[in-house]
This record gives structure tokens, C-alpha cells and sequence, in this order.
């Protein structure tokens, strides 16, 4: 299991944030211009009380070396969870490939809190775990350093598309 820490200022206000993450077609678009994803979408959208569930699918280009690649296939198809109760700073994120999904495991949180001016700071803390025999290591290296380029992208995309 390998645990990562990634942390991004926005340009915008915790509450615009929240916003921004919650408009499908603004995260479609930072999903696949800000971030390269071939795909995105929504599987399921839902309020139940204050607690807001969404569950999106994403298809990405694999960069791994080739015998991942030949594990996982070309692309990947990704189904992220998310559950948030409004108010909070906190949103609960699950992720699963549709390969191999039983074995690999990314589960953590992603908070969002006021920093300096009108922007906020967005904190991950992911746990990693690929349960495959001889490459399971590799392939939780691969991930915990695609994870912060990746967030990087989407802060980027975001700071100078979205922001405000």
C-alpha cells in the first residue's frame, strides 16, 4: 500500500469550488481538456438529505510501462465514487479500474479550505493498493506518481479557465 499526499491552491473561493467540482459539464471539461481524459461521464448524480453521492466514469490512455499495459490494456476505464455532505470541507472519493478492480483500490478524501486572497487550498490524501502478485509495487509507484501530475493538470486548467 503506498499512501500519497497532494496539495493545490485554486483561484477561487472553498465555495466555488464546490460548484465548479459539482457542474458536470465544467468537470467534463477539465476532466478532458485540463486533464486528457478520452472520456467522462456521469453515472449516477444524487441528493439524499444533505449528502450529495456521484459516481462519473472516466476512460484514460494508460502510461505505464508494458507490461502493465498489457495487464490493464491501452486505456483504462476508471469509476470514481464520491460522496459529500454539503457544508463540509471534506468530499469521501473511492476509485476502481474496470480492470482488476477487485485488486487495485485508491481511497481517500479530498478537502477544500480558504487560503490567502480569494483562493483555497485543495488537500488529497489517497491510499493506493494493488493486491497482484509481482507487479502490485509497480503498479502503486505508477499511480502515486500519476496522481499529483494529474491534480497539478486539473489546478492548472482550472486556475486559468474556470477560476472566479
Amino acid at each position: 500500500m503506498k499512501k500519497i499526499h497532494i496539495e493545490e491552491i485554486y483561484h477561487c473561493t472553498p465555495e466555488t469550488f464546490w460548484e465548479k467540482l459539482w457542474d458536470e459539464d465544467l468537470r467534463r471539461e477539465r476532466e478532458t481538456k485540463g486533464c486528457g481524459a478520452l472520456s467522462f461521464n456521469v453515472i449516477e448524480s444524487k441528493w439524499e438529505g444533505n449528502t450529495y453521492h456521484q459516481v462519473i466514469v472516466l476512460e484514460e490512455a494508460v502510461d505505464a510501462p508494458l507490461p502493465v499495459r498489457k495487464i490493464f490494456g491501452e486505456t483504462s476505464k476508471i469509476e470514481e465514487t464520491s460522496k459529500w455532505v454539503k457544508g463540509s470541507d471534506t468530499v469521501h472519493l473511492s476509485y476502481r479500474p474496470s480492470i482488476m478492480g477487485n485488486k487495485v483500490t485508491m481511497d481517500g478524501a479530498l478537502t477544500c479550505t480558504s487560503a490567502d486572497g480569494d483562493h483555497c487550498r485543495i488537500v488529497m490524501d489517497v491510499e493506493i493498493t494493488a493486491s497482484i502478485f509481482v507487479v502490485g509495487g509497480i503498479i502503486e509507484g505508477i499511480i502515486a506518481k500519476a496522481l499529483p501530475k494529474r491534480q497539478a493538470k486539473d489546478a492548472a486548467y482550472f486556475n486559468t479557465n474556470q477560476a472566479g
